[in-house]
């Protein structure tokens, strides 16, 4: 089962046939990507370890802001 259909127990989910399961599923990866209630919770959940990450990362440079590199002379 995906990780979607740990919301309900192996013992919720015996009595429906694949198809029913497929469009259980189906309507809960819907609602995930489309309630904004699910976005804040989850948001939430996760945002101090992205703050953290954030914290810790290096600052990239622009595209293009390395320096060229001359070519040695005498070759």
């Amino acid at each position: 089962m995906s990780g979607f259909m740990q919301c309900f127990s192996i013992e919720e989910l015996e009595p429906l046939d694949e198809h029913k399961q497929a469009l259980l599923r189906h309507a809960m990866e819907r609602e995930v990507r489309n309630n904004p209630e699910i976005h804040r919770i989850l948001r939430a959940k996760v945002q101090p370890m992205y703050d953290r990450w954030m914290s810790q990362a290096r600052p990239q440079r622009g595209r293009g802001s390395r320096p060229r590199r001359t070519p040695d002379p005498g070759t």
